[in-house]
This record gives structure tokens, sequence and C-alpha cells, in this order.
């Protein structure tokens, strides 16, 4: 787990790289907001710690900056302010920090502290995959229609293989897409989208084959699939 430390105050720097290195944390420690920022470039956090004085632009816009990089909706960031500023908490909870721990830190409640955003972190993650599926859940289904409506229209075989293809290769993201049929106990490409003609030719025929050309069978007569890149539907 990746965590983010800007503080400017040496001495706490340093209580709490080694507070975070004995939870297991890659720490990345920074001085000011700028080095912090510059940090934040290199790839994502899981959780940043962030003085809310630091020189620079300061703690809270470091927070709203990192709030929108790409991964700035998952990283967990606990704040720390002074003790006897209320209205410094309503800014960086304004920022978008989750939490804040007062000054001077209490590192056994820091631990605590720390323990929380992991959770936190864990139930976004897990937020964040649930809404994946359900994309793809509903990218499928839109598919599923989309290739429906095709096989009603009356147009010729080929034309709907064709739009299936596309269709499938749009919607999936996928490079390229191929169909196969079957031709007598091979299963050769019938239409590709994407592919090189080069690939076409060379992986044209899914079922294994000797130097004769003959296909290549198991002990029970079967042919021996020789790859298994995508679904066979039967």
């Amino acid at each position: 787990m990746r965590l983010l430390v800007a503080e400017v105050d040496p001495s706490v720097q340093s209580a709490l790289e080694s507070l975070s290195r004995g939870r297991g944390y890659d720490v990345t420690s920074c001085e000011t907001a700028e080095q912090a920022w510059e940090a934040c470039q290199a790839g994502p956090y899981d959780l940043a710690l962030v003085d809310s004085i630091l020189p620079g632009m300061g703690g809270p816009e470091l927070c709203r900056r990192i709030r929108r990089l790409p991964w700035g909706d998952q990283v967990v960031i606990l704040m720390v302010i002074g003790r006897d500023h209320p209205e410094g908490l309503r800014e960086v909870l304004d920022a978008g920090a989750d939490d804040c721990v007062t000054e001077p830190i209490n590192l056994e409640f820091l631990n605590l502290r720390l323990t929380i955003a992991e959770r936190r972190l864990h139930s976004r993650r897990e937020r964040k995959r649930g809404e994946e599926t359900l994309r793809q859940l509903d990218k499928l289904q839109h598919l599923k229609d989309r290739v429906l409506e095709l096989l009603n229209r009356r147009e010729t075989e080929i034309d709907t293989i064709r739009e299936v293809v596309s269709l499938v290769k749009e919607t999936t993201g996928f490079e390229a897409v191929g169909i196969r049929l079957r031709e007598g106990e091979d299963f050769p490409y019938y239409e590709t989208n994407g592919f090189s003609a080069h690939f076409v030719e060379a992986e044209r025929y899914l079922c294994s084959r000797d130097q004769a050309g003959e296909l290549v069978r198991d002990c029970e007569g079967n042919p021996y699939l020789e790859c298994m890149c995508g679904n066979v539907i039967s």
C-alpha cells in the first residue's frame, strides 16, 4: 500500500514514516506541497497524510489537485490541522480530505485513524469494482439487444455476421474480433475485424493438423484444438 506523507516538520515526518513503515506501507515523504504534487505525477497513492500548513500552495490546495487526478477519487486523504483552529477543519473537508488529525499528533490515535482509512479505501475499491461490473453488464445487455436486432433484419448471412463482428469490437473495445463457423470438423475464420491478413491466414483453422494436413486426433477420435483464445458457441 502506497502512502504519501507531506509534512514540513522533520521530526514529525520521521515519526510518521516510522509508524507507516511499521504498518507495511511503501512511504514517500515530502516537505512542501510542490514536492508532494510532483510525487503524485509519478503514479497513484492509496493513502495520503498531508499537513494543512505546507509551504507553497498549502495542504488544502494540494488536496484539491489530488482529487482532480484520474485516481484522485480513490485515495484516502488525512489532513493534519491545528487543535485550536476549527475553521481549518471546515477548509480541509471542503478541499476533499476524508479525515483529520490534530497537532500535536498522537501516534496511537493516528494508528487507529489509519486503520479506519484502510477500511474506507477497501470500501471504495469494492464499490468501484461493483460499479464497473454494472457497466459491463449494461454493455453486454446492449450488445445482446443489438445482436438480436441485427439477426431479425432481412439481410444476407454474411452482411449480418459482418455487422455483428463490428458491433462486438465496438462494444467491448477489443482490438480485433473474429467469428469462426464449423466447416466439417474444423472451425475456420468466417469473418474478422482488426486482424491482419497474415494473422488470419496463419491462424485460419482451429484444429491441429499434421504435416500431411490431416486433423490430429485424441485417443477418442476427437480433433485437437490448436488454440482457445476465445469462446466456442455450440
